[in-house]
């Protein structure tokens, strides 16, 4: 079976809303003003409980030893190499000293955040939390700075929310999650914080496919099995070939919970086989005959956002057999063609009974061990990926209408802010995506935001996702950047153009420091055809310095950048073609879809891809359940006659179909 291949590619396509698509708010400057009231009149200030430090400090101990542990089982060899990967001699040292380094614990936590197959595992997770816990106790436990950062991030916050009131912006955004977090930290305003991210919760993705798409996909897609035929019918051991044509189809189903789907299987099976009755002393009787069967089964498939799952399974099937010819004794052969006769509908109901059971037999076992592929493969894959980050979205759901599969997702973990307005619900093509901008800047930000990050550093961490980088050059020289906690990287679309803004509070290239901010600012300009989309730079790169007064340490800085930031980006123009993309054949077979919007506007990527009319799947030939007893018979694959031979008698050789004459 393999529909559920196909199907499962529909659903990986991109991998909705519980009340409805992308409900926006109106008036979002009321829900604004709740906020800056409470951040007027904020809960007092308190400090942490006496003894935090030391519970933190206990907690981290017991999450490294269950760590230690867990590696010692597989061998001293397995352990030092993850312990190297982790500098967990480093960690042992923080946790003998008498003064922790915050920003140290900081830097080592980080370890725990790559995305290296393994991290997933609570028992790592764990250790990254209870040092982020111990490093925060250390911060915020001394009353005094608890106080400061108390003081200066609701100032903050109000300055973040009386901007955001009047005009959306990605960099406030950033500076408004930072110090909520950063309150949470301290255990201070959980009224505030909750708020905040209640407010700034819209989905900030959405991906969309329709029905018609799923089913152009479908409707050409007819799997061939063959296999040999042996089975008792009526008491008759029958032994032949069977060749079954199998179509799919998909229905959509309503619903708000989760995306549900109704898979149609359509069977034809063609068989020649010969029948053998061993009567003893008089001898045997042989039957050769033809079989046709339809077979139809249905089952409902349902995605929650985590995982697929399968209910309802129904199958139903239908035999016509017509006999070709019989073979025996002489004494017995009018009785035994009667017998024949009398008994056909009876032995094609008992073939049908033992068709459909095996039918639902196979659907089962494809079922179980497909789903469980695809189950595996999003555990292990994005969601592993996003659990090794602590990256895992706030929200994601999938639902169902009559005619779309639908995903909304807030790209951000539970700290993360998205756009005060969500993705319109009022475009309906065939493959919908919308993006926003935050979706990629919270990325970046829990990446690097207030990280200090060397050539080498940036490396290992790109090359973790699987994107092949260019060679180190021979004469590369040490770069060391410090990003801003707050959209360290900051990407933009608006006017038909991506714009992304890297900020950098330090710098460092060999001996040369620069501690003024720094803005290398990159254009793109994107346009689009039916068949095509054309990125191209717009100007040359940008940097820039906060401060007015232009020092030597700038210009040492801006040459040794500016010419490898031309060599990138400067006049570069690429053009990626649909029908170049490494797609499923599948896909490909229908017709691939044209691009009918893109547009790139307001902080919104969307694009709109439509089938053409002759490719949209408008009805497919798939008989339903409810009419199995019923449907006609009718043949996919044309069956070979068999010689006539005189007095109407074959013997066949095993199952090659052979004849000759007696």
């Amino acid at each position: 079976m393999l529909y559920l291949r196909y199907f499962t590619l529909i659903l990986v396509l991109a991998v909705s809303v519980k009340n409805s698509l992308g409900q926006q708010a109106t008036d979002n400057s009321v829900q604004i003003d709740e906020l800056l009231k409470l951040a007027e009149s904020p809960a007092p200030f308190v400090a942490l409980e006496k003894g935090r430090i030391a519970e933190s400090k206990q907690n981290l101990q017991a999450a490294m030893s269950e760590l230690d542990r867990q590696l010692m089982r597989h061998g001293e060899g397995h352990a030092s190499a993850w312990k190297d990967y982790l500098n967990w001699s480093d960690l042992q040292a923080q946790m003998e000293s008498e003064s922790p380094d915050r920003k140290v614990l900081s830097e080592l936590a980080r370890r725990f955040l790559m995305n290296h197959a393994g991290l997933e595992l609570k028992v790592f997770t764990d250790v990254r939390q209870s040092i982020l816990d111990y490093a925060n106790a250390l911060y915020y436990g001394t009353g005094t700075i608890a106080k400061r950062t108390y003081d200066s991030r609701l100032k903050i916050i109000k300055s973040a929310l009386a901007k955001l009131k009047e005009s959306h912006d990605e960099y406030t955004l950033g500076l408004l999650s930072e110090a909520a977090t950063d309150l949470e930290n301290s255990g201070n305003c959980p009224e505030l914080v909750a708020g905040i991210r209640a407010t700034f919760s819209k989905p900030n993705f959405h991906f969309e496919v329709s029905e018609s798409f799923a089913k152009a996909i479908l409707k050409d897609v007819n799997a061939v099995d063959t296999r040999p035929l042996c089975e008792e019918i009526l008491g008759v051991l029958q032994r032949g070939t069977a060749i079954t044509q199998t179509k799919f189809d998909v229905d959509f189903l309503p619903s708000r919970n989760s995306a549900r789907f109704k898979i149609y299987i359509d069977g034809d099976t063609t068989s020649e086989q010969v029948g053998t009755k061993d009567l003893g002393l008089l001898g045997s009787v042989y039957i050769c005959s033809e079989g046709n069967t339809c077979l139809v089964g249905e089952a409902i498939i349902d995605f929650d956002g985590k995982q697929m799952s399968y209910s309802n399974l129904a199958a139903g099937a239908r035999t016509n057999t017509h006999i070709k010819g019989v073979d025996t004794p002489p004494l017995l052969r009018s009785i035994t063609l009667n017998q024949i006769e009398n008994q056909k509908s009876q032995g094609e109901r008992e073939a049908a009974a033992k068709a459909r059971s095996k039918f639902v037999a196979q659907i089962r076992t494809q079922l179980k061990d497909t789903l469980a592929k695809t189950n595996k493969r999003l555990k292990d894959g994005v969601r592993a990926t996003t659990r090794r980050l602590d990256f895992e979205p706030k929200r994601f759901e999938a639902s169902t209408s009559d005619d779309h599969f639908r995903v909304l997702a807030i790209v951000g973990n539970k700290k993360h802010l998205s756009s005060l307005q969500g993705p319109s619900s009022n475009i309906k093509g065939d493959v919908v995506t919308q993006l926003h901008e935050s979706a990629i800047n919270n990325g970046l930000q829990h990446l690097l935001g207030g990280r200090k990050v060397s050539m080498d550093d940036l490396r290992e961490l790109i090359a973790s996702f699987g994107v092949e980088l260019p060679p180190k050059e021979e004469d590369e020289k040490p770069l060391t950047i410090e990003f801003p906690r707050a959209r360290p990287i900051q990407v933009r679309f608006d006017d038909q153009k991506v714009t992304t803004v890297v900020t950098a509070r330090q710098i460092q290239s060999g001996g040369t420091v620069v501690k003024d901010k720094l803005r290398i600012t990159i254009t793109y300009s994107v346009k689009s055809t039916e068949n095509s989309i054309t990125v191209e730079s717009v100007g040359e790169p940008a940097i820039d310095f906060d401060v007015k007064n232009y020092t030597n340490s700038h210009g040492i800085i801006e040459s040794v950048m500016k010419p490898k930031l031309d060599k990138l980006f400067k006049g570069k123009s690429e053009t990626i073609r649909i029908d170049e993309l490494k797609l499923p054949p599948e896909l490909k077979s229908v017709g691939l879809p044209k691009i009918s919007r893109l547009e790139l506007k307001g902080g919104w990527l969307i694009s709109e891809l439509n089938m053409k009319s002759t490719n949209v799947a408008k009805s497919v030939p798939i008989k339903k359940l409810s009419k199995a007893v019923v449907v006609p018979i009718y043949r996919s694959v044309p069956i070979k006659p068999l010689r006539k031979v005189s007095v109407n008698t074959a013997y066949i050789s095993d199952a090659s179909f052979r004849v000759y004459d007696r």
